[in-house]
């Protein structure tokens, strides 16, 4: 036997050992834990913060304020096709104001204040009527189609 073959027969050897090796582990080893369904998503979160809990409070008591108003704003919002609550949509705007009063008053600006204050509400509006305008042309162009294949269908038979 020379040695060429000696080595090349016993590194065919080893390697061998080696997949048989991590064969044996592949199969027989340890298998990956896996977590209960009930423990993957918990129903609630758990410790939420002051910061959640105030901005709660404050949806539910502008959404109990709008209620007895009835400002037509959630049906606004409906035609527009935005998901978002009313309510929401109040705190949210009201906050983004309140910021940029804040803002314009830190950095010495009263004008970006007054712009912030009439600005972020304005913009809310004009975004609300944008997107209600998009959504009407939209149906009145399926509607226009639809109703040509509707009669195209009738004076087929």
């Amino acid at each position: 036997m020379t040695w060429l073959s000696k080595w090349g027969l016993t590194s065919a050897a080893a390697l061998g050992a080696v997949a048989f090796v991590i064969l044996l582990v592949l199969l027989v080893g340890p298998q990956p834990r896996v977590v209960a369904k009930h423990r993957r998503r918990p129903a609630e979160v758990q410790g939420a913060s002051a910061l959640g809990g105030a901005a709660d409070r404050l949806t539910g008591l502008v959404d109990r304020a709008m209620q007895r108003r009835s400002s037509g704003l959630a049906e606004r919002l409906d035609v527009a096709g935005i998901r978002t609550p009313a309510s929401h949509l109040v705190v949210l705007t009201g906050s983004a104001a309140l910021a940029g009063v804040a803002l314009g008053l830190l950095l010495g600006l009263p004008a970006l204040a007054v712009l912030a204050l009439v600005g972020v509400p304005g913009g809310v509006w004009a975004w609300i009527r944008l997107r209600t305008e998009r959504r009407r042309s939209e149906f009145a162009l399926q509607l226009d189609e639809t109703a040509q294949m509707l009669a195209g269908s009738l004076r087929s038979g």
